[in-house]
């Protein structure tokens, strides 16, 4: 697997990401609790998993799998042993960084497939034209002499020499520079993937994140790496996906089967292979399942995402998230997840030459099977973007493969040039939103913020005190607040309550020591006879992003570029540095009159009257 300078950059923009936003929210709590608790408690004992595991507390409305909570549980484990974090809460972001480092490391080894055709690849197809068009005999006696009749007379036979020499001559100047156009292309398409996939936000950004669709996503990366790359077959990719499927999410499941599907109408497989791979990948995936979430759930009958999809999409369950019109995943999820408008434009340019090889095609395989893939998942009417987050590899592969075909014209016109220009200056401000996104997004776990607060400006109980309570309200545990945020609880020092039903609220209110609440009106709905006090200030959330700062500095940015390059290169350094100056003022009020917080949760302690 070949590893350049575009994968380290990618590599430390998932760890920054990972920095700028290091909580999580509560579609990612049900994984990260699951690898708190393996961590904490083991795996082995169903009286500990019974006892002690988030899971049995809070089941969620259907059962979901632990078998990608294992795998990264014990995998971070490792280097937890090695690195010896000094908290809960560090052990999370070495988990999630683990999670991170995986995801790219599958995107990583796709865009090392790309290059899979090489100068020994044109003389061994040369070889196999040269036996086919001998087996279908044309070929002369230079080659095949015994195929001939021997009454032929001499000059009979070197008439056919003559002829198919003429004949070898044009196969052989047609393959070589359908080779040298195709390394040419494969080449650029390296390049241009990498730019493509590292520039966009959503899979960068979540790749660290514990939701399931980014556990299936290595795996769907990985097959759609052994399915492009020449040199690989196509039995095991389907069976990886179908594997996938049943485990982590039911859609990789179909997408396993539209793969199979064109993969069989192309003419890429037999049948038999068509149904042994879809089989031995849900047979595989199913055993796998019963035997880890049967133990962890307590039931032995247990396949969770069969449940899922039965819940959800057969009974229709779905829809009570809402519904979107069918278009919704053309004209708004691919164009938010691709982001980059030049890479978008490219996709239709991208099957115009596959870079696997007219004869391969494999390229174009994948495109069919991503557009029937969109087409099967707009009819259902809930719709995620995280739902196809699968096929956007491949969809950046086809721009990639696009924007080849730019990039290597750059010397025969204008055109190309221009396209090349315009793909490079898309990619750049793609980069610089999807940081700026980040950034913003950083402000969106408000909950995780109030947890850290908490355990920072109340005292921690001293010995022979007698142990407090905190209850978190849903907001706060929706926003980032999660168990690896619970410090002191091996201590027994602190109790911390995350009750959400209102009736056991009202009974188990007067106990609360302290509340973290993003509703003030809760404390006197739940227990209006005690005096609550605010500790500290609130902790504020994103509101929104306003543009009135950055429209009142542009006219004065055009007229003194430079000027103001530097100095707002001088504040950004000296905010890096901690220094406090004329520029560093002028940065920060332009950032905060941009970007709009709000107050959203406070920690309020009960006052002993």
């Amino acid at each position: 697997m070949k590893i350049d300078l575009f994968d380290y950059v990618a590599i430390m923009m998932v760890m920054l990401y990972l920095v700028f936003a290091i909580y999580t929210k509560v579609e990612e709590s049900f994984n990260l609790h699951a690898i708190h608790d393996i961590l904490r408690y083991g795996i082995f004992s169903k009286e500990v998993i019974q006892e002690n595991f988030d899971h049995i507390d809070f089941p969620g409305a259907v059962p979901r799998t632990f078998v990608g909570a294992v795998i990264l549980a014990k995998l971070s484990d490792l280097f937890i042993r090695i690195m010896k974090p000094n908290s809960l809460f560090e052990m999370q972001l070495l988990a999630r960084a683990m999670l991170g480092f995986i995801n790219i490391l599958a995107l990583i080894y796709m865009r090392s497939s790309i290059l899979t055709i090489n100068e020994n690849d044109y003389e061994i197809e040369f070889q196999k034209q040269i036996k086919a068009v001998g087996e279908a005999g044309i070929i002369g006696a230079d080659l095949y002499e015994d195929s001939l009749d021997e009454k032929l007379s001499v000059v009979q036979k070197q008439e056919i020499q003559l002829r198919n020499q003429s004949r070898l001559r044009v196969i052989k100047n047609t393959m070589q520079k359908e080779f040298a156009e195709l390394i040419r292309v494969q080449n650029h398409t390296y390049y241009w993937f990498a730019v493509f996939v590292f520039t966009q936000f959503h899979i960068m950004y979540y790749a660290s994140r514990t939701l399931p669709n980014f556990f299936a996503l290595p795996y769907t990366t990985l097959a759609f790496a052994l399915l492009i790359n020449r040199k690989k077959g196509y039995s095991f990719p389907i069976s990886l996906l179908a594997f996938t499927g049943v485990i982590y999410r039911a859609e990789v499941g179909l997408l396993a089967l539209i793969v199979a599907f064109c993969l069989l109408v192309a003419r890429k497989i037999p049948l038999s292979t068509f149904f042994f791979s879809l089989l031995s990948g849900v047979s595989f995936g199913a055993s796998t399942s019963l035997f880890v979430d049967g133990h962890f759930w307590n039931r032995q009958d247990l396949v969770p995402e069969l449940q899922s999809f039965i819940y959800n999409v057969y009974h229709g369950n779905a829809a009570n998230w809402g519904v979107e019109p069918w278009t919704a995943y053309l004209d708004t999820h691919i164009p938010k997840l691709m982001f980059n408008p030049a890479a978008m434009s490219s996709i239709p340019a991208g099957v115009v030459v596959d870079f696997t090889g007219k004869r391969e095609n494999r390229l174009r395989i994948l495109a069919a099977a991503s557009a029937i893939f969109i087409g099967v998942m707009s009819l259902q009417g809930h719709k995620e973007w995280r739902f196809i987050i699968y096929i956007i590899p491949v969809l950046s592969l086809i721009a990639a493969n696009g924007a080849a075909l730019f990039s290597t014209r750059w010397s025969k016109g204008l055109g190309p040039r221009i396209a090349t220009i315009l793909l490079v200056f898309c990619s750049v401000i793609t980069l610089f939103v999807s940081i700026g996104r980040g950034i913003i997004s950083s402000y969106n776990y408000p909950g995780g913020e109030a947890l850290a607060k908490f355990h920072t400006v109340v005292p921690y109980p001293e010995i022979g005190d007698q142990a407090i309570t905190l209850h978190m309200d849903v907001a706060t545990c929706m926003t980032g607040a999660s168990l690896f945020g619970q410090e002191w609880e091996s201590t027994g020092k602190v109790i911390y309550d995350k009750t959400e039903d209102e009736e056991k609220l009202y009974k188990l209110f007067p106990s609360f020591d302290y509340v973290i609440l993003a509703d003030a009106a809760d404390l006197d709905k739940y227990d209006s006879s005690a005096n609550w006090h605010r500790v500290g200030e609130p902790v504020r959330g994103f509101k929104g992003v306003t543009m009135h700062a950055i429209e009142s500095v542009v006219p004065e940015i055009i007229n003194s570029p430079v000027a103001h390059l530097v100095k707002y290169y001088k504040g950004i350094r000296g905010i890096s540095n901690g220094e406090n100056n004329e520029f560093t003022q002028e940065v920060k009020d332009l950032y905060y009159n941009t970007i709009i917080l709000e107050d959203t949760i406070a920690i309020y302690k009960r006052i002993q009257v």
